[in-house]
């Protein structure tokens, strides 16, 4: 996801389009809304309605200022006609600390680092993002499910790529690959057990994927004038 944000956050960053040749996508991350347990909602609907009622912005922990969960938050808050209070922090471990403590109201980490917290009902899962629900919360449903429907595939996510202007025949080989081993199913379930949905797909998918994202990410920070600490 870095590849699609970053461009518009650092002077120095590559274009995804232009400096890359796109091989395979090769899994999405989900990541999940979670509240303290104490927070009196159970699903969005809930959560909508308490962000809309009070006086004061929710509090939402992000694990940096434009961090993946920052930009998916600040996005979920436009489409859903919300205000968040974002407070950052460095890193997934104290963002979540303080939620279960009860001093920030919710955050957005990836499914993976919250699953402890969540199991032990030290945070309650709220809704995940991405096109279908996490292997790891099979009870949790989609934004998309929960009706937001036009931020369902928002998702964090891992793809192959390579230098501008791979040789079309380097690439389709390699796109073939890969496409191979992501139908293994002993890598699926590796990806799976580490968060990842497994996708595997090929260069022109994939440069369509990127270009949407680079596309989406962009008019968000452009809109909500984001800033990363350093440039």
């Amino acid at each position: 996801m870095g590849m699609t944000t970053n461009p518009y956050l650092y002077a120095k960053s590559r274009d995804p389009l232009k400096d890359f040749t796109s091989i395979s996508l090769l899994a999405n991350v989900p990541n999940v809304i979670v509240v303290n347990p104490k927070l009196p909602v159970r699903d969005m609907d809930e959560l909508m309605h308490l962000a809309r009622s009070r006086k004061s912005p929710l509090t939402s922990a992000t694990t940096g200022q434009a961090a993946p969960g920052h930009l998916a938050t600040e996005l979920l808050q436009r489409a859903a006609n919300v205000k968040f209070s974002f407070v950052p922090y460095k890193g997934s471990g104290p963002a979540l600390n303080d939620v279960m403590a009860g001093y920030v109201d919710m955050s957005l980490p990836t499914v993976v680092a919250a699953l402890p917290a969540i199991r032990s009902g030290k945070l309650r899962a709220i809704a995940v993002t991405g096109t279908g629900r996490s292997s790891l919360l099979p009870d949790v449903p989609t934004l998309s499910e929960a009706g937001l429907k036009n931020l369902g595939g928002t998702s964090g996510w891992y793809g192959l790529v390579g230098p501008a202007k791979m040789p079309k025949e380097v690439v389709e080989r390699l796109s073939q690959a890969v496409v191979k081993i992501m139908n293994d199913s002993e890598v699926r379930e590796r990806f799976k057990i580490n968060g990842a949905d497994p996708v595997g797909s090929n260069s022109d998918e994939m440069t369509a994927f990127v270009a949407q994202d680079f596309r989406r990410w962009g008019e968000l920070v452009k809109a909500a004038n984001i800033k990363a600490e350093a440039q």
